[in-house]
């Protein structure tokens, strides 16, 4: 009973000693975040399979994407285990999305999560995994 006690507490202390650093690096960033539990996400099963039907011109290409990566039922075991989520957005007109400035936005979004995911594990949280979508073979090389 006393190590759950330690751990819970060691956990509630982490969850409130550091998300303010993660917080304003986003707002640094350019992005607004908030935190979440994990436990709250819905893991689509469809949304994995649009990489292979219709096909992305880019499936198989990189190393994050299918079929290289785990799928849904890994992203629900991390889920599972996870203490705490962040959700990083950036703000865009809706015409951005359907133009090819989009891939600027979208690289942007790439090097925030990547930039938080480095932070949160300077701060103790050495598992964190970050995920941002789109390909990125179509952001970083041209």
């Amino acid at each position: 009973m006393q190590y759950f006690l330690e751990y819970t507490i060691k956990k509630i202390r982490i969850m409130t000693e550091y998300p303010e650093e993660l917080l304003t690096y986003a707002a640094q960033s350019g992005a607004t975040a908030c935190f979440f539990s994990p436990l709250e996400l819905s893991v689509e099963e469809k949304l994995a399979s649009f990489c292979v039907e219709p096909r992305c011109p880019n499936y198989g290409l990189s190393a994050s994407c299918p079929p290289h990566v785990q799928g849904p039922s890994q992203f629900r075991k991390w889920c599972d285990e996870s203490e705490l989520g962040l959700a990083l957005k950036i703000d865009v007109p809706a015409a951005v999305l359907h133009s090819e400035e989009r891939l600027e936005v979208m690289r942007l979004l790439h090097e925030i999560v990547a930039g938080a995911e480095q932070l949160a594990a300077r701060l103790h949280f050495p598992r964190s995994k970050g995920f941002a979508g789109g390909s990125c073979k179509q952001i970083f090389c041209k």
